[in-house]
């Protein structure tokens, strides 16, 4: 089973600078994309000025064809400091789920706060947050947006191969089983990375993802982890901001960040708790706006056997060079039409 490009669509979907989404400096990067009724809805990270990757905002973007949007609202945008060290000031990764027991719209998302000791907002440490929507149905899933507390994942007893950024993302989803499950991600990036350094070939660095299961069956309550599971490697070496859509009764795909340049990374798994070695959907002959692809935001079910996968991708386009150089050019949101083959 794998998935099969029909068409990538050659101009981004949206772009950093433009009036559309009121300039936004460097771009977007995660998130997650639905379809209610005939609507699209995007939830991505803007980083909306400087300091680079540390100002940064959640906002949502809304389209009736799936190729011409619309800004629809800021869904947060933290009034802190970042030169406060105790201050979660930078929010990224907006995983926006549906509860069905709950009737809400559930909104997750990691909340940085600058890691103990250093002097620059772009090494930070990562907390879970939730936020859920005021108005019930799927009709509200734009909100208005109020807070529902810290993801509740205990801090004090990581797995061996979480780092020390902590959690980076975390995407709930119900699997098989008709529980609550969920991929909360972390690396091993060192405490302390010179702004101006870029990756380093043949680095180390690992960015890996566990599994957690909800011990009440809800969104609210302890997450416990999953560690005779964990790491879950699809990719050996580098997986972030997975996102789980159920295709069938018996049928998961896992769409992430796979360090790619032009492919998606994807993984399938029949329980939606054990998951498939990756595979990769090649773009080829990639436009120019998408130097290297970023992350997806889930697959999007047509009802015509074909699925939308909006995705985030970096330009690398950084004329000032301004710092970090790790995240040179966020830039843009892309659109690919797939299939599912056998």
């Amino acid at each position: 089973m794998k998935l099969e490009l029909i068409e990538c669509q050659p101009t981004p979907v949206f772009a950093k600078q433009a009036a559309l989404s009121q300039g936004v400096q460097f771009g977007f990067e995660g998130g997650t994309a639905h379809k209610v009724g005939s609507r699209y809805y995007v939830f991505t990270t803007e980083s909306f000025a400087e300091p680079k990757t540390a100002a940064s905002r959640l906002a949502l973007y809304v389209s009736d064809n799936a190729t011409s949007f619309s800004r629809h609202s800021t869904v947060l945008e933290p009034q802190g400091d970042w030169r406060q060290p105790a201050t979660y000031w930078t929010p990224w990764s907006p995983m926006v789920v549906f509860d069905q027991a709950a009737d809400r719209w559930s909104l997750v998302y990691v909340h940085y706060v600058r890691k103990p000791g250093s002097d620059q907002p772009y090494n930070m440490t990562g907390r879970m947050a939730r936020l859920t929507s005021a108005t019930p149905g799927r009709a509200g899933i734009v909100g208005p947006w109020v807070s529902a507390g810290w993801i509740d994942l205990p801090e004090d007893k990581p797995d061996p191969w979480e780092g020390s950024c902590k959690i980076v993302s975390f995407f709930p989803y119900q699997a098989a089983d008709g529980r609550w499950w969920g991929f909360y991600g972390s690396n091993n990036a060192p405490e302390f990375i010179p702004p101006q350094d870029l990756p380093q070939e043949g680095s180390t660095m690992k960015f890996w993802v566990g599994l957690a299961r909800s011990s009440d069956n809800t969104l609210s309550g302890r997450w416990d982890r999953q560690t005779a599971l964990n790491p879950v490697l699809m990719d050996p070496d580098f997986m972030e901001n997975p996102v789980v859509t159920r295709l069938q009764n018996d049928l998961f795909i896992c769409v992430y960040d796979g360090g790619n340049t032009h492919s998606l990374s994807y993984a399938f798994s029949r329980d939606g708790v054990h998951w498939d070695k990756e595979q990769v959907l090649p773009i080829p002959q990639a436009p120019t706006w998408l130097k290297a692809v970023r992350t997806p935001l889930g697959l999007i079910d047509e009802a015509d056997g074909t699925y939308t996968i909006f995705f985030t991708a970096f330009d690398g386009v950084n004329p000032e060079g301004i710092v970090p150089h790790w995240h040179d050019g966020f830039g843009n949101l892309g659109r690919v039409r797939v299939r599912v083959a056998p």
